[in-house]
């Protein structure tokens, strides 16, 4: 791909060369130069006025999250969601990550409660019934008598979890 990238620097395809080169090096495990290549491809379907593919939107929303540029993986994320399945199921995770980490509890809230909502993915499902209990106690407006309820649906749900003891500490 990157042979085929330096041949044709013209080439009507080089949005999708630089989808295709990005995603690859991202799967392979070399993030930062996977970055790289999907922000460049964003820059050519702006050019040409295509719409990106949400997977690589989902990739460079993951890479920015965990390199800490909150407010660029919310928007690669946000774009990440339009779809049912368990790629926006997981957007909808990390994006609830990403308003916990700018304190914003209701739209972390909202974002935790789309993805327990989807059941393409169990242990993401698992971790956003979690998170979502977090984020209601943390500061979204929800009665403390609710908060206790979500906790112990969750434990009841998932009694073997490995978030029953965190949980379990919320209900005390």
């Amino acid at each position: 791909g990157k042979r085929l990238l330096s041949a044709n620097k013209q080439s009507e395809f080089r949005h999708e060369l630089l989808r295709i080169v990005g995603e690859s090096l991202y799967n392979t495990g070399a993030a930062d130069e996977a970055h790289s290549y999907l922000a460049d491809y964003l820059g050519e379907c702006a050019k040409c006025a295509i719409t990106p593919m949400r997977s690589a939107r989902y990739i460079l929303g993951v890479i920015d999250y965990d390199n800490l540029r909150i407010d660029n993986a919310i928007e690669n994320l946000r774009h990440a969601t339009a779809g049912d399945d368990a790629m926006a199921q997981s957007a909808y995770l990390y994006l609830g990550e990403c308003y916990v980490a700018k304190a914003d509890h209701s739209s972390a809230s909202m974002a935790f409660e789309r993805a327990m909502k989807m059941p393409h993915d169990a242990a993401t499902l698992e971790t956003a019934f979690f998170n979502y209990a977090v984020a209601q106690s943390s500061g979204s407006r929800t009665p403390f008598s609710r908060t206790v309820d979500i906790f112990e649906d969750f434990v009841n749900q998932y009694p073997n979890s490995r978030y029953a003891a965190e949980a379990g500490e919320y209900l005390c």
